[in-house]
């Protein structure tokens, strides 16, 4: 696990550039809402890693009915700090992987794209033409010099009017023009209106011609993410969890392997999900996933000083060796989580150029071990502000963890804490968003 959590730290400085999907998620850095795109999570006060990635297959061609979806997600945490899970080389004691499969089905063509694509088809006709069309206006702009009879009747000025117009590119054109003016004092008048002329006329050949490649595709691109008004996914998770640590076992007892144990927990997950898009600014997404997981987040952890003395004729030699183990009652058990999410999104809420997200998720677990963990309930939400380029400009989160108390009520001397010792509420700076705001009108 710790070559996994060095890759995820050394992906996350490398890849600096990669915009985020985890629009939505709880404090664990979870969702289920699935999306196109990627995420890098490095969480210093839980000291928590991730990295996620997900991918619809050919994104770039929204209008396609079906798609497939594949997507990947690693984590590791370690309950003493940063230090616990890069420092010395040392175990992460918790580690968790897991892979997505699922494909989409998209619902309700917008019919009101044809007159879009009508328009853009012919912008790439006209591009397409560019080289015709632009002769043919050559042509008529050196018609147009010559109408003037003043300039014509003086040879040798008609000449350098022409031959401006044959040979200059069109930017320095009406520019040199009236510079001849300055030579001209006579015609200054006439050749400053012809120089105005053709530089209206340059500026209308231009706007209405001149489409630059890029331009048509962020015309292609509009008309594909509004292609269909609804989209649905259905997807399913395989992956599996695991910790290794020491456990203090018998912390009475002075000899090291009567008092201390090496686990190692391995738990294999699965489960299926489904995210329904509902128009530009709604997502809807949960799943039902069932998992082996141990009661390892409620260990207290130590650090312990082993002294090894090895008796020799001169003395003795002593071996420290310094490490941390874990003490409570462990074990294992079966769950069943159900997760709910939903996001919306309102555009210009500050201004034309920003966007508003707000989430609220449910973190439903049932046990199927109620004795050796309870059921719990989670809930949450939060609030982002992104620029519409996907600039992330900040955002705040809250999750209220154990609605019933339940893991403090199976305590031997419960004390039940209020709701507000239970609210985590933090402000973020985690991410960047792109791909999701793509799907904006």
């Amino acid at each position: 696990m710790n070559r996994l959590t060095i890759s995820i730290l050394i992906f996350s400085l490398s890849q600096s550039w990669l915009h985020a999907q985890v629009l939505v998620q709880d404090a664990q850095g979870k969702t289920s809402i699935m999306y196109h795109g990627n995420a890098v999570n490095f969480d210093i006060l839980q000291a928590r890693a991730s990295f996620s990635y997900n991918s619809f297959s050919n994104e770039r061609y929204k209008n396609k009915d079906r798609k497939f979806f594949w997507g990947t997600r690693v984590s590791a945490s370690s309950k003493n700090g940063v230090s616990g899970i890069i420092n010395q080389g040392n175990i992460v004691p918790e580690g968790e992987f897991s892979i997505t499969l699922g494909i989409t089905k998209n619902y309700g063509e917008n019919n009101e794209n044809i007159q879009y694509i009508t328009a853009v088809k012919k912008l790439e006709r006209d591009v397409r033409k560019n080289g015709k069309i632009k002769e043919a206006f050559q042509k008529q702009l050196e018609d147009f010099g010559k109408i003037d009879p003043d300039i014509a009747a003086n040879a040798a000025l008609q000449a350098s009017i022409d031959g401006l117009i044959s040979g200059e590119p069109y930017e320095l054109l009406v520019q040199k023009i009236r510079a001849l003016g300055a030579a001209n004092a006579a015609l200054n008048g006439n050749i400053t209106i012809l120089a105005n002329s053709i530089e209206k006329q340059i500026e209308d050949f231009n706007r209405e011609t001149q489409f630059t490649r890029k331009e048509i595709n962020v015309q292609w691109d509009q008309i594909e993410r509004s292609w269909w008004k609804n989209r649905g996914l259905i997807y399913a998770i395989f992956g599996g969890t695991g910790s290794e640590f020491v456990h203090q076992q018998n912390p009475s007892s002075l000899i090291y392997d009567e008092r201390f144990k090496k686990v190692n927990f391995q738990g294999l997950k699965a489960g299926v999900g489904y995210n329904y898009q509902l128009g530009a600014s709604h997502i809807f997404g949960g799943n039902i996933i069932i998992q082996k997981s141990n009661t390892f987040s409620g260990l207290d952890s130590e650090e312990f000083t082993f002294t090894n003395s090895t008796a020799l004729s001169s003395g003795k030699i002593d071996v420290q060796d310094v490490f941390v183990a874990y003490s409570g009652k462990y074990d294992t058990y079966t769950e069943l989580p159900i997760n709910v999410d939903y996001a919306t999104f309102i555009t210009g809420f500050s201004d034309e150029k920003s966007v508003l997200s707000l989430n609220a998720y449910t973190r439903h677990k049932i046990s199927f071990n109620p004795s050796i963990f309870p059921t719990t309930t989670n809930i949450g939400g939060g609030a982002y502000f992104f620029k519409n380029d996907g600039a992330f400009l900040g955002g705040i989160y809250f999750e209220l963890a154990d609605l019933a108390n339940n893991i403090e009520k199976r305590q031997e001397n419960p004390i039940l804490k209020p709701f507000y010792n239970r609210l985590s509420v933090g402000i973020t700076t985690k991410f960047t968003l792109n791909s999701i705001i793509a799907y904006l009108p």
